[in-house]
């Protein structure tokens, strides 16, 4: 058989399957009977076995790139069939479950009664309720699910998680959707949604700002009649959670507490849940948000002192030689003196003297031949010995414990600019950490979209080094990754050249050094770690307090800035550059994953030379070189293509005829 011909047959029965996918799907949605879904299942399962006939058949007789992507498609659609056969025989099980509970009740009711002979029908079946993440929700749906499946001695916890992924949707099924679906992973999945959306503060918060937030009522009886409704449904809900307003239950602090935390930046709002939700033993009332905001406060002081307020200066400019807050220059084109496209722009500064403290010759660091043709490691030491300003990270060591009593000397990196915190592998195997996988998407620099990654979440405890510090373990939720970052070069730091600095006691070594990071502290443990006392001095070193010990960071050299050269590169996208993108045809092979190729001058002569206007509409040729290649044969890609816009445009004869119409018109025109 031609493979042409499998091809075709091939794609029909896919379309089919996915057909059939999803009308099942829907059956599961609409709560249909369980032989209705049973029958649905079993011809599907029957039609993809004589599906993966035809898609055996058609691998063998292709090769290369297009047996692959007939195997890649083959793959998505068997994941898709498990998917649906996983919740349809979830829903079969749920559903039998609750129509066998309410037969058993019908027939005790009719052994009771003996005026009534015994009707024979189906009794209504009992729905189970969706919860798709709302937090005023949660509380009935957990109610519900505890009283219909949980506390069930009949189930086992693999059956009871298939009925949990089957009553979760949007934000509540991806929470927990990326565990296995096992009896071990359901008593975790329960305690992630009950710490995530059952947390009480929270559901309070939402009454309370649902309750100051309703809209006001018109002068009607209905309109009364729903405010009033809707307020008590709230007071009510309150009263459940013992929280009752008339009863004195509910204090000021958790009714001034939302209001007030509204006229705070969202930054602060964020960090105060993760504060709370991490830290035990914090009452989440008002003094200690307030508290909470000024150490905030004290910290963004401190982060904007140890950086110099990271202003670019004009070296014509002496009224701009005082540090202050961070401002943005207008660049402009030599040219034509206005304002330049926006583009990819870096910028470098470097702190000088009028002569150059490496080499002593008469330019800046910043355009040393011997500075800059350097490694990584001579230049440290060269930036050391001729008092080039260096920034120290924050980064603390410490002593991490595992639940089992291992114990290991970690060295951690306090980043308020990562949301969650992680730990190498390396390190969670030695303490012997275990926990459920998640699916997270990882967001880092130069990469917008992210990445999904499927990695475990830990538990463990971090302590002082230091015997002098108090013996308080404090607990950390990290994500595992096998490798944090590269290798980080520790500025060396001289405490007797900083008085404000006598005799703390530093929770990291001050001499120059290079060290892995074991464990990078996120926004979520950020300020666990990192109290409100801050000493500093103007564009120096700065030091916090943390129960780990004193945290130096900020600027290592007291050489004062005489004058800044602001190196500007602007990186943009030439016009032969976009041409050659916009004829690039990747399907076909003649892609480059160089986008920063040198430009093929030849090329785009011959385009210039082929371009013509004939009055209405511009002509232009390929731009392909003699000497090149030619494109390999793409018919097969072409006619599964056109067999795909068929089909699409079968569905709807308002697209087809507009289609057709289009086609004609380009034949027409030439």
């Amino acid at each position: 058989m031609k493979a042409e011909n499998l091809v075709s047959k091939a794609e029909v029965r896919r379309a089919k399957l996915y057909r059939m996918i999803d009308r099942l799907t829907q059956l599961c949605e609409d709560a249909s009977h369980p032989d209705d879904i049973r029958e649905l299942l079993d011809d599907v399962m029957a039609f993809h076995d004589k599906a993966l006939e035809v898609q055996l058949q058609l691998e063998e007789a292709l090769t290369g790139e297009e047996r692959d992507q007939e195997a890649t498609q083959w793959e998505a659609l068997t994941e898709r069939i498990q998917m649906a056969r996983r919740e349809a025989r979830a829903r079969i099980r749920q559903m039998e479950g609750s129509l066998s509970d309410c037969s058993a009740r019908s027939i005790d009711l009719d052994h009771r009664s003996n005026s009534k002979p015994r009707v024979k029908e189906r009794l209504p079946e009992l729905k189970m309720p969706v919860f798709a993440g709302k937090v005023l929700e949660f509380p009935a749906f957990w109610d519900r699910f505890q009283g219909c499946v949980h506390n069930r001695t009949d189930l086992d916890d693999a059956s009871k998680f298939s009925y949990l992924l089957s009553s979760l949707s949007g934000e509540a099924l991806a929470a927990v959707e990326g565990m296995p679906s096992s009896s071990a992973n359901y008593s975790h999945a329960m305690e992630l949604l009950q710490e995530r959306f059952g947390r009480t503060d929270v559901i309070v918060r939402e009454h309370v700002m649902a309750i100051w937030n309703a809209k006001p009522c018109t002068d009607s009886g209905d309109s009364i009649h729903a405010l009033v409704d809707e307020i008590n449904r709230h007071l009510r809900c309150l009263t459940a959670l013992g929280k009752n307003p008339s009863t004195g239950e509910m204090t000021a602090n958790e009714v001034f507490l939302p209001f007030l935390a509204e006229k705070f930046p969202e930054e602060i709002r964020l960090a105060w849940d993760i504060h709370v939700q991490s830290v035990s033993g914090v009452k989440g009332n008002l003094p200690e948000f307030l508290d909470f905001a000024q150490v905030r406060a004290a910290a963004k002081r401190a982060v904007a002192a140890s950086s110099g307020g990271g202003r670019l200066i004009k070296q014509d400019d002496p009224k701009q030689q005082e540090p202050g807050p961070g401002r943005r220059e207008r660049h402009r084109t030599p040219k034509t003196g206005k304002r330049g496209a926006k583009g990819a722009t870096t910028v470098l500064h470097a702190a000088v003297n009028s002569s150059c403290p490496v080499c002593k010759g008469d330019h800046d660091v910043a355009s040393c031949e011997e500075f800059l043709q350097a490694d990584a490691h001579t230049r440290s030491r060269m930036a050391t010995r001729s008092s080039v300003q260096q920034v120290r990270l924050q980064s603390v060591r410490a002593r991490a414990f595992g639940k089992n009593g291992q114990c290991a000397l970690v060295q951690c990196f306090l980043d308020a600019g990562s949301q969650s915190s992680f730990v190498r592998k390396e390190v969670a195997d030695a303490l012997g950490l275990a926990g459920p996988y998640e699916v997270i998407r990882l967001v880092t620099v130069d990469n917008s979209g992210g990445t999904e990654r499927r990695m475990r979440r830990v538990e463990f405890h971090l302590g002082a080094v230091d015997p002098s510090q108090p013996r308080t373990l404090y607990p950390i939720h990290a994500l595992v990754l096998p490798k944090i970052c590269g290798k980080i070069r520790q500025a060396p730091v001289k405490l007797s050249e900083w008085p404000h600095l006598s005799n703390l006691p530093v929770a990291d070594q001050c001499e120059e050094r290079t060290f892995t990071i074991d464990e990078l502290i996120g926004l979520d443990h950020y300020f666990s770690l990192v109290g409100g006392d801050v000493r500093r001095s103007r564009g120096g070193l700065v030091a916090i307090r943390s129960p780990l010990g004193w945290i130096l960071c900020g600027q290592t050299s007291r050489r004062p800035t005489i004058a800044v050269t602001t190196l500007l590169t602007r990186v943009e996208e030439s016009a032969n550059q976009i041409l050659r993108r916009f004829w690039e045809l990747e399907t076909t092979g003649i892609a480059t994953d160089d986008q920063n190729a040198p430009p093929d001058e030849e090329a785009f002569a011959k385009f210039e030379e082929g371009l013509s206007f004939d009055g209405e509409r511009y002509e232009v040729r390929l731009p392909c070189l003699p000497s090149q290649l030619s494109l390999p044969n793409n018919f097969p890609q072409a006619r599964r293509r056109l067999l795909a816009v068929e089909r699409r445009l079968a569905r709807c004869e308002e697209e087809k005829r507009e289609y057709a119409a289009t086609m004609r018109q380009y034949v027409e025109n030439g």
